[in-house]
């Protein structure tokens, strides 16, 4: 498929779509990003790659404490609310190639991941999410694949510290939903030791709403996620990946299954 010749979006009106959306999203640039990151959540490595740094939860207190707002590129006259979601900025190239319907669709689905990641955290912070809570959460999803899940996740630079069991089920449940709802064949391949995907659902269900939640963090203008297009890589990105690989089998190709974690997640 050639690329769009219709409208496209800037870098202003993305930022503008996504605080209409949700006043606590900050379009943020991806070295900014890296950094912010790498500082609170004290990562000394700098031969690393960052881990979950296309979305992040932070108090707003914290976040200036790291960087300042001039960085930040936000006007002068927002006040930022106590937390805020950052979201990797898209490079501008990237936005004059695409038409804006991509490009606002794909930021939902960041949206919505990083809504959940805020609504888990005031999960744990309320007293609802204990250590004792996740342990029952994880025995109804199945220890098996509770721990396939943490080692894809891990490897492939999801989680962030700590890594104990409510933080990694709390990504889980950010992750798992985000692809049920904009990637769903991708859920076989990204945990196939789940054997019933409504179950798991079901269990996230007890802490977040998920389709309430899909609804409040959809951008104006962006087309229902079962529309065909493209993904969108941000800032630190080389090129454009596909949003799936229909016919892979990752049971049997681990090395296809790594493949595809990367080509798809790693922009």
């Amino acid at each position: 498929m050639g690329r769009h010749t219709d409208a496209h979006i800037t870098i202003d009106q993305l930022a503008h779509a996504l605080r209409n959306a949700e006043p606590a999203a900050v379009l943020t640039p991806a070295r900014i990003m890296r950094r912010i990151i790498r500082m609170d959540r004290g990562l000394t490595s700098f031969l690393q790659s960052v881990p979950h740094r296309k979305t992040y939860v932070i108090e707003s207190s914290a976040l200036l404490q790291l960087v300042d707002r001039d960085e930040l590129d936000l006007p002068a006259s927002l006040t930022l609310p106590d937390r805020v979601m950052l979201i990797a900025r898209p490079r501008p190239e990237h936005l004059t190639s695409m038409h804006q319907q991509e490009v606002l669709r794909y930021y939902w689905r960041l949206l919505y991941h990083a809504r959940i990641d805020m609504e888990m955290k005031q999960r744990i912070e309320q007293g609802h999410l204990t250590p004792t809570a996740a342990v029952h959460r994880i025995h109804a999803i199945g220890q098996s694949a509770f721990d396939e899940a943490r080692e894809v996740m891990r490897k492939e630079k999801f989680l962030l510290p700590p890594m104990d069991n409510v933080r990694v089920y709390c990504e889980f449940v950010a992750l798992f939903l985000e692809l049920k709802h904009f990637l769903p064949r991708a859920l076989p391949r990204y945990f196939p030791a789940i054997d019933d995907l409504k179950r798991v659902e079901q269990v996230f269900n007890e802490d977040i709403d998920s389709n309430a939640l899909l609804a409040a963090t959809r951008l104006q203008g962006a087309p229902l996620p079962d529309a065909p297009v493209r993904m969108l890589v941000d800032e630190d990105s080389e090129k454009d990946v596909a949003n799936d690989r229909p016919g892979l089998d990752v049971a049997k190709s681990p090395k296809a299954y790594a493949n595809l974690i990367a080509r798809a997640e790693k922009a």
